[in-house]
């Protein structure tokens, strides 16, 4: 659908550049209820240099009234009537036409000096200048020069003074290029489509004289190809010319230029105040950034100190881990040395019968001396001496029982202390324990703090790269718009400041392009147009002549035939929306 759509609009564009044909085809029905009016399409035939072979023109005569016979004041020579088979009757430039109620067209011959603009083509060859009849098979780096100069100079009064002013004419060059052509370079539009290269040219010839803008480089009067060929063939190239401007340019198309040259001052207004914004928002951007920036600085020195404190809290772990085991192997064996002393609270005092006496002998003193005659009864000489024996026995029988008592009552106090220091190492213990328990949950909170502010650093870091970003974003688009300001607008306010002061030719440039609507007629046309299609003749090797066997032949068809010049510039434009 969309490919028919173009097809439809690539000819429709077509015919918009080649009025003649519809004038033609369709004239009698579009003005059969309008004024007579004459149309005139002019053909030019031109050989490789530019050198013209050949001008006829077509003119169409409408018959709105539907009159028997029309009249024309042609300059044209060898006239034949194309819409009838009556020869026309002639006396000096008055043609007249057997019409029957019809319109009329008719052919003749023009004069090649007449034409209102002149085109020349100039071809080199490596930077040698050449002869178009020189560059058939040829390979090398071709230039194409096609230079066009407006001979319609009238004289006009504009703001009350005489000037000098041209005719507008927009001249359209088109060149088709195969793939033998390659680094295409042109002062016009180049255009790819089905493997071929198109190149067009929009000229104005003598509208910068006309504008008095003689700096206004975007106006053109020649155009420029440069290329690489190999085995030069040089297909056929279209010029058609139109009278009036065509592009964007087009004062005509204008309801009021001045109008859009003060908007041009409001808008240049507009981009500063735009341009100023973004200066606003590149600064606020860069705050900002610098904000993230210290930002992700802190957040990654805040996941050095939680990953620092990660390490310190597993080695305190560990260390409290390290005395956990200490103090539960000294709890132990406290516990050991407690049973081995009676337990907490055992009895380590001295014996019940172990009172001692004044004397500090475990014996009484009576009871030493019923022992003394109990051995002197029974004859004992040695009585004495044994009973000095005993006494001095038993007083260090009783010396030592004393240090025992005293050796129990130390007992007994270290086994308080002991004990003492059981039940404190036993605490210690299990504070201990709560401490590593609280330790390793420490640590494991650290750790979670490390991770969180390690997905905070990442998020601030991108966060950073984001706002860096952008900010050189805004950064471009401020520049951007700080040179579409100062280099874009104000360069076209500066443009269009020199235009407005040519807005008084405006008129005049307008009633020039009405002025001119014929290019045979040799009396005034009221009502009327005219345009010219300039033909310019391929550039080919000559190919050696071959007499095909019968069977060889291949028979003429519709798919073999070359398109015509409508056709062609229907294609280009159809290239236009590939």
């Amino acid at each position: 659908m969309r490919k028919r759509a173009i097809r439809i609009i690539s000819c429709i564009l077509a015919a918009l550049f080649v009025l003649s044909a519809a004038y033609m085809i369709f004239a009698s029905v579009a003005y059969a209820a309008e004024a007579a009016r004459r149309d005139e399409t002019v053909y030019v035939d031109m050989d490789g240099d530019g050198n013209i072979t050949g001008v006829i023109s077509s003119v169409y005569l409408g018959n709105s009234t539907g009159a028997d016979t029309l009249t024309d004041h042609s300059s044209l020579a060898d006239v034949k009537n194309v819409s009838g088979l009556e020869s026309p009757e002639i006396s000096g430039d008055v043609l007249t036409f057997a019409a029957d109620g019809e319109d009329v067209i008719y052919q003749g011959n023009g004069d090649a000096a007449n034409l209102p603009f002149s085109i020349s083509i100039s071809y080199t060859l490596n930077g040698r200048p050449v002869e178009a009849a020189e560059l058939a098979g040829q390979s090398g780096r071709l230039g194409i020069t096609v230079k066009t100069a407006n001979n319609e100079k009238r004289t006009v009064e504009v703001d009350g003074e005489e000037v000098e002013m041209y005719v507008p004419f927009t001249i359209v060059c088109m060149y088709t290029f195969d793939e033998t052509f390659t680094n295409i370079e042109t002062s016009g539009k180049l255009t790819s489509q089905a493997g071929s290269n198109s190149v067009m040219g929009l000229l104005m010839p003598g509208l910068r004289e006309s504008l008095n803008d003689l700096e206004n480089d975007s106006i053109q009067d020649t155009l420029t190809i440069e290329a690489e060929v190999e085995n030069l063939s040089l297909p056929s190239a279209s010029i058609i010319g139109i009278v009036g401007l065509v592009d964007e340019s087009d004062l005509s198309g204008l309801d009021d230029v001045q109008t859009m040259i003060d908007g041009l001052d409001d808008m240049e207004s507009a981009t500063k105040e735009l341009r100023d914004g973004a200066k606003e928002l590149r600064d606020g951007s860069r705050e900002f950034t610098d904000g993230v920036l210290e930002f992700a600085d802190g957040s990654q020195e805040l996941t050095d100190g939680a990953v620092s404190l990660v390490e310190g809290a597993a080695e305190l772990t560990d260390g409290i881990g390290a005395s956990y085991d200490g103090v539960d192997q000294l709890y132990s064996q406290l516990g050991s040395a407690l049973s081995g002393l009676g337990g907490a609270g055992g009895d380590t005092g001295a014996g019940e019968g172990g009172g001692g006496t004044e004397t500090g002998s475990i014996l009484a003193p009576e009871d030493i001396e019923t022992i003394k005659a109990a051995l002197m009864t029974a004859g004992n000489e040695n009585a004495e001496a044994i009973i000095a024996k005993l006494t001095n026995s038993l007083t260090a029988l009783a010396a030592a029982s004393a240090a025992l008592e005293e050796i129990a009552a130390t007992q007994t106090e270290m086994a308080g202390r002991l004990q003492q220091l059981y039940e404190g190492v036993g605490q210690l213990r299990s504070g201990l324990a709560q401490l590593y328990s609280g330790s390793g949950e420490l640590t494991m909170g650290m750790y979670d703090l490390a991770s969180g502010s390690q997905e905070l650093t990442d998020g601030a870091l991108e966060l950073a790269d984001g706002a860096v970003e952008l900010t050189d974003g805004i950064d471009g688009l401020y520049d951007g718009l700080q040179e579409f300001h100062r280099e874009g607008m104000q360069e076209l306010v500066d443009e269009t400041s020199s235009i407005s002061v040519s807005l008084s030719r405006k008129d005049a440039l307008l009633a020039l392009s009405d002025s001119y609507n014929s290019f045979s007629s040799t009396e005034a046309v009221s009502t009327g147009s005219v345009q010219f299609v300039f033909t310019v003749e391929a550039i080919e090797p000559e190919l050696p002549i071959e007499t095909p066997a019968p069977e060889e032949a291949v028979p003429a068809t519709a798919e073999t035939e070359e398109p015509g010049f409508f056709q062609r510039v229907a294609d280009w434009f159809k290239g236009l929306f590939s």
